[in-house]
Parts: C-alpha cells; structure tokens; sequence
C-alpha cells in the first residue's frame, strides 16, 4: 500500500509540473512575416509571425499591453519588420492568445541578430 501511495504521489508530481511547465520555444533566425493589433481585444494586444514556424507557435508570437517592456517591445516588433531584420524569438507555447484557437505563443523575448 506504501509503494502504491509514492508511485501515486511521483505520477501527479509528472504530470502536474508539465501540465504547467513554463518552458521556452526558440525559433529560428528569421524574418517577421506579418504584424497585427487590436484595438479592442485585449485593450491593444500586437500579434506577429515568423517566416520560419516554430512548433507549437506555428501561427505566432503575442504580447498584450499590460505586459512590462510592451512599448519598447512592440517598437523593436515593428521596426524589425518594416527592415525585414533577422530575429531570434523565444515565447512560452503553454500561454496561448485567448483570441484565436491557433497557436499564437506569449512572447518573452525577441532580439535582432545581424543579416
């Protein structure tokens, strides 16, 4: 009965910690492809996709306005785009945009790298 009660105990301990693991995606370098915002959904959410997929983010990147660092966020967003810069985008594939039933990952983080 004790051996049942640990393997019980370790089989919720799996399966709880990756059912909500914040674990990382990292794309590719790549390009934007598109940029879109919504004035009403979320008071101002920016989504974005990348030439090259990244799975489970096969439809994007999100980030909604209440976030920290949205401005300077969404600033380097467009400007990458408009320049068709280089980017390594990570996101949390767990965090889906409540706004569409595609995969669209909540960003954590995008950086410029050299064409």
């Amino acid at each position: 009965m004790k051996l049942f009660f640990r393997f019980l105990l370790c089989l919720m301990f799996t399966l709880s910690s990756s059912v909500f693991s914040n674990e990382l995606t990292t794309s590719a370098y790549t390009q934007i492809e598109s940029v879109d915002a919504f004035a009403d959904f979320g008071d101002g959410d920016i989504i974005f996709n990348l030439v090259a997929k990244v799975n489970g983010c096969e439809r994007g990147y999100w980030i909604s306005k209440n976030h920290p660092g949205y401005n300077t966020t969404v600033s380097m967003i467009i400007a990458a785009y408009q320049a068709k810069s280089r980017v390594l985008v990570r996101g949390y594939a767990q965090r889906r945009w409540k706004g569409s039933a595609g995969p669209f990952c909540q960003l954590y983080s995008i950086r410029y790298v050299p064409n």
